[in-house]
């Protein structure tokens, strides 16, 4: 049967002969109930079309339109008239040939039979997964296929079954760099329109881009060259048009040719060409009577190359202006230029263009640029000022270590310094507040006074702060109220004290500040912290069996006594600390002529190291001592210093070191001044309260002895316990740091000789003394002090003393430094003494007489402090109000801290009332206390 398209009158074209289409890998092997697959792929079909039937191929009918898509969507496949006929039995024919998924696709020329159906050979869970591969091949299609008729055969299945690849390009010419990231899968129609001939079948895999795959970018190619619309343009067509111009406007022109040329000589052959051709034309206009001006092209040019300049030189000018000069320096820019322009071109914002437009439309003018205002300036002694507040060592504190040091420039000689760092006590806002109290006629604003502090010190929040060595008082203290979330604890002492309090509020022996302790917990009580929760948990050092860091909870009303407790007894050592700093910067400022300040402390030993050692010196290391001093004094009102290193290899830190130390830095000191026609009238000596070192019985009578030994009177202040860090550390710290980088350099230092040759010559602004061994050994034989310490004992309440004075043969101890009275004496020139009582012999509830401002009192221990050698004690006063006044007392209701140098004596005394609140003491027991009384003030 012959079938005609239904738009032309003659008979189609016969197709070519049908090619089979290439077999799929296997997809089923055997249809059985598990429907595996098989190795090898099923024979194609060859059975012949139906009569009747036109097969094509992927290009259709030539001629005629191609065959239409199929309706997606649809309940039954659509029929197509090119491929099946118009008749109704050649329709026929074809739906008894091919199963349904054949139907779908016999218009791209498939064939296929129904009799290969795979009805009861296929399993429910493979027919699960063959139908839904199905749907993926043929998208938007309604299938209708029934496993159990002939609706579908096993051809139909290898092709179009197939389970979908892995991700991963199946094209052939796939760019092997690149993974399939990107990719989709082959539908039954790409399949016979694009992919089929090169090899590849439905549900594979093949790259979206074009630059993952060679293949696919060719087929663009292919497809694009294939365009019959549109043909490329090439250089050689463009140059024969441009050719036929110039010929056309003058016929003896010769034609345009590049020959070997590069491509920069063709384009200005190219150039000149069309300037020639475009003067010729303007040549015939003006023959002809046309006007037409000509633009001179090089003014233009260079005014182009003019504008660029200003342009770009304006925009560097802009470059670090402030936002008020930018917009009067962007009035300059051409109004032709957009806001977009201008905001790309010079880098700024949107805002600040628009607001440079409005000021020049509303003015008319370009503004001059805004003047800067003319600020204060700060003055050189101003700036001085505030370096040497920083530098105060109740402002920040020196840092000993060897690694605590910062690299900064000096801004004179351009070079970098390595300075030792200085850790500020306080914040910044805090120090401003002080020094505008101590220097109030000094003109500084809070940025500035930031801005002009020094490099290397830095605040307690910056990177790698370590502190070590801090107050144990202080720091248990603190952790308490870290506790509770109170950061500060300055707060609360003024709290307890009164507006200026002074030492009797400290020592909480103020008649007016002894209900601010149930005036503070009752405040403190207010926190909310202790209102939420029933118990505290808090850390806290202890040092009753070694050293430790604990933590300790206690409950809330517990817990607010307690803290309440702890810093009452910490504000004595507060106030000791404050007060002993306050004296020792009042003594540096106030020298007169001929007084020094000598403050000295023993840095940590140094080990000195070698680069390439073995393994066996690693663990016989020995060790150089260094004593640091910075010595101060006064000329014409500005305070001098000069920093000066004893260095030994006796490693025995003790008081006999010290005073070979003494007898090597005095002489030298007094030389040096008498060079310089100073005399040396005094020496205050200022270090840590060490009891090995500084603050014993034998320090004592070297410094009763001192003016024998040197010609100079002296006097020694001890700072409070972890409070007397100074510049003299930093000294230690510089000299064992730069030592160590010198030998892992290479340099030899390994004995205490080597290091003191190293450091006098490498190190500036230091001076260096080495004594041996041996000669501290001569200077001990020498003055024999030995016998020199038989002649004193220790001296009871040596430990809270903070200035030994030697006066009229005596040694006066005193509570601090500003005090005037003496808390105890010892006569070195005297064998009898007074007999003193020991802490060891007071418990709670004695009764004892003690010296208290110039006058004995009578008292009873509330408290013993073995730790700090002080008892707390409940003063009595004499009862007026009885007949025999002269022997009865009553409580005066006043308690304080003494120490136990204090204490003259312990007494007995009787009750008077039946209640305990009075008590008698003899006549004669009095007068015996008088007579201890007048020995003890001697």
């Amino acid at each position: 049967m012959e079938s005609y398209s239904s738009h032309t009158d003659q008979p189609p074209v016969p197709p070519p002969p049908l090619s089979p289409p290439p077999p799929p890998p296997p997809l089923l092997s055997t249809m059985s109930s598990s429907s595996s697959s098989s190795s090898s792929p099923p024979p194609p079909d060859t059975t012949p079309p139906a009569q009747g039937i036109h097969v094509f191929g992927e290009g259709g009918v030539p001629g005629t339109t191609p065959p239409a898509l199929l309706v997606r969507g649809s309940s039954s496949p659509p029929v197509c008239s090119s491929t099946y006929g118009e008749d109704a039995e050649t329709r026929r024919n074809v739906e008894v040939r091919l199963c349904n998924i054949g139907l779908l696709i016999a218009h791209h020329g498939w064939t296929c039979s129904k009799d290969k159906s795979v009805a009861g050979l296929v399993s429910k869970m493979e027919q699960y997964r063959i139908l839904h591969s199905m749907k993926q091949t043929f998208p938007g299609y309604n299938l209708k296929v029934n496993f159990n008729d002939n609706s579908i055969c096993t051809k139909c299945i290898e092709y179009f079954g197939r389970r979908r690849s892995a991700m991963l390009c199946c094209h052939p010419k796939h760019n092997d760099k690149y993974s399939g990231k990107y990719v989709k899968y082959i539908t039954a129609d790409q399949y016979f329109t694009q992919y089929k001939e090169i090899g590849l079948l439905p549900n594979q895999a093949i790259c979206k881009d074009a630059k993952f795959c060679h293949g696919y970018a060719e087929e663009i190619q292919e497809q694009e060259s294939e365009d019959p619309f549109e043909e490329p343009v090439t250089k050689k067509k463009l140059v024969d048009t441009l050719t036929n111009i110039k010929q056309t406007i003058s016929p003896s022109s010769p034609a345009i040719t590049f020959n070997r040329r590069n491509l920069i000589q063709q384009g200005n052959l190219v150039t000149r060409e069309l300037e020639q051709v475009a003067k010729t034309i303007t040549t015939g206009f003006k023959e002809v009577g046309l006007p037409i001006e000509e633009e001179d092209k090089q003014q233009l040019l260079q005014d182009s190359k003019d504008l660029k300049w200003i342009m770009n030189n304006l925009k560097l000018r802009l470059q670090g202006c402030s936002q008020a000069e930018k917009k009067q320096l962007l009035t300059l820019v051409p109004p032709s230029w957009s806001i977009k322009k201008t905001k790309d071109f010079f880098d700024v914002g949107q805002r600040l263009v628009q607001g440079s437009r409005k000021r020049r439309t509303e003015t008319n003018t370009i503004l001059p640029p805004v003047k800067p205002k003319c600020g204060f300036k700060i003055t050189d002694e101003t700036k001085s000022r505030i370096k040497d507040f920083y530098y105060q060592d109740d402002v920040s504190r020196a840092c000993p270590g060897q690694q605590d040091f910062l690299s900064i420039k000096n801004k004179e000689t351009g070079k970098r310094e390595h300075k030792q760092k200085r850790y500020l006590l306080s914040n910044l806002r805090e120090l401003y507040e002080i020094f505008k109290t101590h220097h109030p006629d000094s003109k500084i604003g809070k940025s500035s006074f930031m801005m002009l502090r020094p490099p290397e010190c830095i605040s307690l929040t910056s990177k790698g702060y370590h502190n070590v060595c801090v107050c144990i008082h202080h720091e248990n203290v603190k952790l308490l109220f870290h506790a509770i979330k109170i950061s500060s604890i300055k707060p609360l002492i003024s709290q307890l004290v009164c507006e200026n309090g002074g030492k009797d509020c400290y020592y909480r022996r103020c008649a007016q500040c002894k209900g601010s302790t149930t005036r503070f917990k009752t405040t403190l009580g207010e926190n909310e912290v202790l209102k939420n929760n029933e118990s505290i948990s808090y850390r806290r050092w202890l040092t009753t069996d070694g050293t430790q860091y604990v933590t300790q909870e206690k409950d809330t009303e517990e817990f607010l006594d307690f803290a309440t407790l702890e810093l009452e007894k910490m504000m004595k050592h507060h106030y000791i600390s404050k007060a002993q700093h306050e004296f020792l910067v009042d003594l540096r400022q106030n020298l007169k002529p001929g007084e020094i300040v000598i403050w000295g402390d023993f840095s940590e030993n140094y080990s000195p190291v070698i680069q390439n050692a073995v393994q066996s010196e690693y663990f016989s290391h020995k060790q150089i001592t260094l004593h640091p001093f910075t010595i101060y004094w006064n000329v014409n009102q500005e305070v001098k210093m000069k920093s000066i290193t004893v260095i030994s290899d006796c490693t025995t830190h003790d008081t006999n070191s010290f005073y070979a130390f003494q007898t090597k830095l005095v002489p030298k000191l007094v030389a040096e001044f008498a060079a310089a026609q100073i005399k040396i009238t005094k020496i205050y000596y200022v270090s840590d309260g060490s009891a090995a070192q500084y603050k014993n019985r034998k320090n004592f009578c070297n410094l009763y002895h001192h003016l024998k030994d040197y010609g100079i009177i002296a006097e020694w202040n001890y700072g409070a316990t972890a409070h007397m860090k100074g510049p003299q550390d930093a000294q230690g710290g510089i000299a064992k740091r730069r030592a160590r980088t010198a030998s892992l350099q290479g340099t030899k230092i390994t004995t205490a000789l080597e290091f003191y040759n190293w450091c006098s010559s490498n190190i500036k602004g230091i001076e260096y003394i080495f004594i041996s061994d041996s000669e501290i050994q001569e200077i001990i034989d020498e003055k024999d002090l030995t016998s020199r310490y038989e002649t004193i004992k220790t001296i009871a309440g040596t430990q809270q003393a903070h200035r030994i004075e030697i006066a009229s043969g005596k040694i006066h101890l005193y509570e601090v430094s500003r005090d005037t009275t003496v808390m105890a004496t010892k006569i070195m020139e005297s064998e009898g003494q007074p007999p003193l009582v020991i802490i060891d012999e007071c418990s709670v509830s004695d009764w004892v007489v003690c010296v208290y401002e110039k006058q004995w009192y009578v008292a009873i221990i509330d408290e013993v402090d073995l730790a700090e050698q002080e008892v707390k004690v409940t003063f009595w006063k004499p009862n007026t109000s009885k007949s025999k006044s002269g022997t009865s007392y009553i409580s005066e209701n006043a308690s304080c801290y003494i120490k136990i140098g204090q204490i003259i004596k312990k007494i007995f005394p009787s009750r008077a009332s039946r209640r305990g609140r009075t008590i008698n003491i003899s006549m004669e027991e009095q007068e015996e206390i008088g007579r201890l009384f007048q020995q003890f003030q001697r």
